[in-house]
This record gives structure tokens, C-alpha cells and sequence, in this order.
């Protein structure tokens, strides 16, 4: 895991610079270098681990964030941001009906991204498409668990004591500017950290006695995956 979020790194910060290298032909000297601006969204979120699929965890995100102009398509932007995510899970209980199954986890997040103009307005064409990549660094601030006893999956409330603090990520995404300073996008994030891990679990095999003795099936491992809508949009 430390490899890859050294190699992601490593390419984070030498991409710009052969970027930059490669138009030392034409200075690119911006008006100013700098920018600020604004993001809120909400995000469809889901854990992988907990043996349900569906990003059906709705959860808030917004924050600000700074940005550094390198060429006349190209920019690094940091943002602070706060972030609700974690899974929503309905009639979790096979053996009876239960209330949905709630866990929000909120992170306070620092995302480092590279974006990346795919054109550039004209009299033909006055709408900017922008890529953006990166790696985010997340803190765990709080945790909201809705739930019932059920007689097949531990309680997350059991295991709430050992989620991980801290957590790293890789987000994909691509915005549109719908007029100038204003911004709509989509991103996916995935973790490249755990949220939960049980190493003990994860390496044992479930067996024939514990089926028959109907043993509550343990968490082995927790990762959160996410999509983001935002509106971003730049103050100056």
C-alpha cells in the first residue's frame, strides 16, 4: 500500500513539471497565478466489506479550495473539505424485518488534484471540459451508526472502536464550466486504506461448523467507495 501512494505521488508531481517543460516555448504568464474558490455537492456512497452493493448512502460535501496556474491548461488545486460518507442498508436482517441499517462516517478531507483543460474556448466552442486526478488525505471526526441487533452480521457499533483514523484515497473525475467561474462535476473516489481491517478474519476460512451453528458472520475488512456531484465555483 505504501508503494502505491508513493508512486500515486510521484506522478502527481512530475507530471506538471514535464507539462511545464514542454511549453517553455510559450511563457505562460497569467494575470495572476492564483485562485480561490468554493465546492459543495453531495455524495452516493457504499462500503465494500459489508457484503451489500449499492451507493445508496446520500452524504453532504463542500469546503473551499486554492488553486496554482502552470500552464494555459493546467493547474494544481488543494482543497479543505468536509465529508459525509459510509452505507445505507435496507431490511438488513434475513431472518425478520428490520429498519434500515445506517453508518455515516465524516471526514475532514485534503484533496491534492491535477486538472487538466481537454479544450479551449473559441467562438465555436465556449465550453471548457476539464479531467482532474489526485490523492486525498482524510480524518475521521465522526461516526453515526443506526441499527438493530440481527442474528446474522455483527453489530457495527461492536467494531466502532477500531476504524481507522486516518485515511488515504485515489479520486478520478471530469467537470464542465457552464459559464465562466462556475463549474459542475462528477468524481469517484475509492480508499486505498482501510476503514476496518481484521487481518485474523480476513485470512480465515469460513467453515461447514459455522454455518451450521449459524455463526454471526464477522467484518473482516471496511473501504469506502464514493461518487461526488459538485458545483465549484472560482471567487477570484
Amino acid at each position: 500500500m505504501k508503494k502505491i501512494i508513493t508512486l500515486v505521488l510521484l506522478l502527481a508531481f512530475l507530471f506538471p513539471l514535464v507539462c511545464v517543460a514542454q511549453q517553455r516555448k510559450k511563457p505562460f504568464r497569467p494575470k495572476q497565478r492564483f485562485e480561490m474558490g468554493l465546492l459543495l455537492g453531495m455524495n452516493l456512497s457504499q462500503i465494500d466489506g459489508d457484503d451489500y452493493v449499492g451507493y445508496d448512502k446520500v452524504g453532504v460535501i463542500g469546503g473551499i479550495e486554492g488553486v496554482v496556474l502552470l500552464t494555459r491548461r493546467m493547474n494544481i488545486a488543494m482543497q479543505l473539505l468536509y465529508n459525509q460518507k459510509g452505507a445505507r442498508v435496507h431490511n438488513d436482517n434475513l431472518i425478520r424485518n428490520t429498519k434500515e441499517r445506517i453508518l455515516q462516517v465524516d471526514y475532514a478531507e485534503v484533496p491534492l488534484i491535477i486538472r487538466y483543460q481537454l479544450n479551449q474556448p473559441d467562438e465555436f466552442r465556449k465550453t471548457i471540459l476539464t479531467f482532474e486526478g489526485g490523492i486525498t488525505y482524510g480524518r475521521l471526526i465522526n461516526t453515526r451508526i443506526e441499527e438493530e441487533v440481527n442474528l446474522v452480521r455483527r453489530p457495527f457499533t461492536d467494531i466502532e472502536s477500531e476504524f481507522n483514523s486516518n485515511e488515504f484515497s485515489m479520486l478520478v473525475g471530469i467537470s464542465v464550466e457552464v459559464f465562466k467561474g462556475f463549474n459542475l462535476g462528477v468524481r469517484g473516489t475509492s480508499a486505498l486504506s482501510r476503514m476496518y481491517l481484521d487481518e485474523e478474519e480476513l485470512n480465515r476460512p469460513v467453515t461447514i461448523q459455522d454455518q451450521i451453528a449459524g455463526r454471526i458472520k464477522p467484518y473482516s475488512f471496511l473501504r469506502n467507495y464514493y461518487i461526488t456531484l459538485y458545483a465549484r465555483y472560482d471567487l477570484y
